[in-house]
């Protein structure tokens, strides 16, 4: 979470997730730690609302 102050001198309060939809192992290991290597399918979800004062 974060806060943007638009051009206008208004704040905003900015939200940003990762949602997983979902994961496949692709049977690969990783040499530096030994762990599974999975494809990932992503989507970024990001929701902004005015800030008010508390």
């Amino acid at each position: 979470m974060l806060t943007v102050t638009g051009t206008d001198g208004v704040q905003y309060e900015v939200k940003i997730a990762t949602l997983v939809m979902g994961a496949i192992d692709t049977g690969m290991k990783n040499p530096l730690d030994g762990m599974p290597i999975f494809n990932l399918q992503t989507q970024v979800l990001v929701q902004v609302k005015r800030k008010t004062d508390g």
